[in-house]
């Protein structure tokens, strides 16, 4: 671990001395990580912890977890009780605001991420709805579009990209 933390390590501190050395008040600066449990090489929730626990203490604004799913839990029986959310969330305690993303659609969601982050960051949802923020904010839930069709795809001018992209990790959100 401190062998593949060392990279990560010099790419922050590098970051972080450069925006000091730019004299930028307002420049954030953070750090995305993703637990891939299911790739190899990737960071399993033990090493994402021991990761986030480093990171934790650096000068960095803020720490964003990405997972397919918000509230996925791990492989590990040791970590079996809750998510992995839950468990980098209480690994931070507090020492640096925590952003997460991971196919958050609806209010509920959003409520439950926010029990466990700082900030809940919404993607597809706000591509298959750009309109979702203001529904949400205006209690018009049942409004929210959550499946995007062919037709909306166009309509919302969705690139050829970022739909394969959709196809490969948010399919359960398409209707063909």
């Amino acid at each position: 671990m401190e062998k593949r933390y060392t990279f990560i390590e010099r790419v922050v501190d590098g970051v972080i001395e450069v925006v000091k050395e730019s004299g930028k008040k307002d420049f954030i600066v953070g750090y995305r990580f993703s637990p891939r449990e299911e790739t190899d090489p990737g960071f399993n929730l033990e090493e994402t912890l021991w990761l986030v626990d480093k990171l934790a203490d650096k000068e960095l604004d803020y720490l964003h977890i990405s997972l397919t799913r918000y509230d996925r839990a791990t492989n590990i029986a040791k970590y079996a009780d809750k998510s992995m959310l839950q468990y980098v969330y209480e690994k931070i305690n507090g020492r640096l605001p925590l952003v997460s993303v991971g196919d958050i659609h609806t209010r509920e969601d959003v409520e439950w991420v926010l029990q466990y982050s700082d900030i809940a960051a919404i993607g597809t949802g706000v591509l298959i709805d750009p309109k979702w923020f203001h529904k949400i904010l205006a209690n018009r839930d049942s409004e929210i579009r959550t499946k995007l069709n062919l037709q909306d795809k166009d309509l919302l001018m969705i690139s050829p990209g970022t739909y394969a992209f959709m196809e490969m990790k948010t399919s359960h959100l398409l209707v063909k």
